[in-house]
C-alpha cells in the first residue's frame, strides 16, 4: 500500500515541458501531465494546506497524426485509488499555452484540468474529495489549432476536469475565474470553464462555481 500525504506547501513557477512534439501514424501519442504536481499509481494521496500557482504543463504542444493531451495546470492524479483534496489554493495554472493538431485519420487533442486533472483509466474505480479548496483563474489552453482533414481538438475543464472511472465528492469549493479556452479558433470548442466530468460520477454541494468560461458550460459541463 502507498500513501502519499502533502501539507502546507508552496508549488509555484514550475514548467513540466517546455516544447514537446508528438507525430506516428494514427494511435495514442502519450501526454504531458502535471505542471505542479503529478501523482500516479497510489493507493491513497493526501493533499491539504497547499498553495498551488503559477505553474504550466506544456508551454508549447505539436501533434501530428496521433492522439494526445495536456493536463493538469496544477496539480495532476492518475490512478489514485483514494484522493482527498483540501484546504489548497490553486490558481493561474495552465494545462498547455499553445498547442496543435494535425490529422487525417481522425485522431484527437483535447487539454484537460487547467487547475486539477483526475483521471482512472487503468483501475475500475478512484475515489476523490474535494472540499473547501479555492480554485481560481486557471486555464486548460491559451490557443488550440486544427487542421487535417479529419482532426478534432478542443479543451475541457478550467479549474477541474474529472475524467474516467472517477465518483468524486466536492464540498464547499470556490471555483472561480476559470477559462477552458481563452482564444476563440479552429477547434472543436471548450467545455465546463469551471468543471467538466467524463464518463464519471459527480455528487456536489454548498460549492461556489463564479466568473468561469467557456463555449460549452460556463461553469460544469
Amino acid at each position: 500500500i502507498t500513501t502519499t500525504l502533502i501539507i502546507s506547501n508552496e508549488v509555484r513557477g514550475n514548467t513540466a515541458v517546455e516544447n514537446l512534439s508528438l507525430s506516428g501514424s494514427g494511435g495514442w501519442g502519450g501526454r504531458p501531465s502535471g505542471g505542479g504536481m503529478y501523482l500516479g499509481e497510489n493507493d491513497t494521496v493526501t493533499l491539504s494546506g497547499n498553495e498551488v500557482r503559477d505553474n504550466v504543463t506544456a508551454k508549447q504542444q505539436v501533434v501530428n497524426g496521433v492522439s494526445s493531451t495536456s493536463e493538469g495546470g496544477g496539480i495532476a492524479l492518475v490512478n489514485v485509488e483514494n484522493a482527498t483534496i483540501s484546504n489548497n489554493t490553486v490558481s493561474a495554472n495552465v494545462a498547455v499555452i499553445t498547442g496543435s493538431i494535425t490529422s487525417n485519420t481522425g485522431e484527437n487533442y483535447y487539454p484537460n484540468g487547467g487547475g486539477i486533472t483526475v483521471g482512472c483509466w487503468d483501475k475500475p474505480s478512484c475515489t476523490l474529495s474535494l472540499a473547501d479548496n479555492d480554485i481560481l483563474t486557471n486555464t486548460t489552453a491559451y490557443t488550440i489549432t486544427v487542421s487535417g482533414t479529419d482532426a478534432h481538438g478542443g479543451a475541457n475543464g478550467g479549474g477541474i476536469e474529472v475524467n474516467e472511472n472517477v465518483s468524486a465528492n466536492l464540498q464547499k469549493n470556490t471555483v472561480s475565474g476559470n477559462v477552458a479556452h481563452q482564444e476563440a479558433g479552429p477547434s472543436d470548442g471548450a467545455a465546463g470553464g469551471g468543471m467538466d466530468v467524463n464518463c464519471s460520477t459527480v455528487a456536489m454541494s454548498q460549492n461556489r462555481f463564479l466568473g468561469n468560461r467557456s463555449s460549452q458550460g460556463g461553469s460544469v459541463s
